[in-house]
């Protein structure tokens, strides 16, 4: 039976009957962790392969180990990682030994949200989006004139989930560390 890394960050690494590892989560997450991972287990199964759930720190160190690998929970890159996560995606996809779904190349691409507008220039239905180099009162309310929108979602450029996010409206007080 052939074997595939999941890679998953520290925070959201969970071994059946285990607490989390690291930062502790929520029940929800813990619940979603469990939900997805009991999908998939039996659907790789099915085709012969064997999942196993490994930390994406230690990817590189681990391509022998495995037919290839899949960074599906990885969210904590954003967290300042960026570097670090995308060095070691670059280490698995460079040892040849092991297949890394996806590409280091898109998941770089992927990684920052400037990728939403390329989409929108190429034709894709999208969200509309406007990024700013930096977030002030001014740019978001300059934003939300170009958009024609009463409420916003401002977030970083480099993120996931719903880290740093925040809802704004114009009739709300400006949230300064957003």
């Amino acid at each position: 039976m052939k074997k595939v890394a999941i890679l998953v960050a520290d925070n959201l690494l969970v071994k059946a009957g285990e607490p989390l590892v690291g930062e502790p989560a929520s029940e929800a997450e813990k619940r979603e962790y469990h939900e997805e991972w009991g999908k998939l287990v039996p659907a790789f199964a099915e085709v012969g392969v064997r999942l196993e759930a490994i930390r994406w720190r230690e990817a590189a160190s681990k391509t022998s180990e495995y037919e290839a690998m899949l960074p599906l929970r990885c969210w904590d890159y954003f967290q300042g990682n960026d570097a670090l996560f995308m060095e070691e995606m670059s280490k698995v996809s460079q040892a040849g030994n092991c297949k890394l779904f996806n590409p280091v190349d898109l998941l770089r691409w992927n990684a920052n949200k400037d990728y939403l507008e390329e989409l929108e220039r190429l034709g894709a239905p999208s969200i509309p989006t406007v990024s700013l180099k930096k977030v002030t009162e001014e740019g978001v309310k300059d934003a939300m004139v170009l958009l024609e929108a009463d409420k916003v979602v401002i977030k970083p450029k480099v993120g996931g989930s719903s880290w740093r996010q925040v809802l704004y409206s114009k009739q709300d007080p400006f949230p300064h560390e957003a």
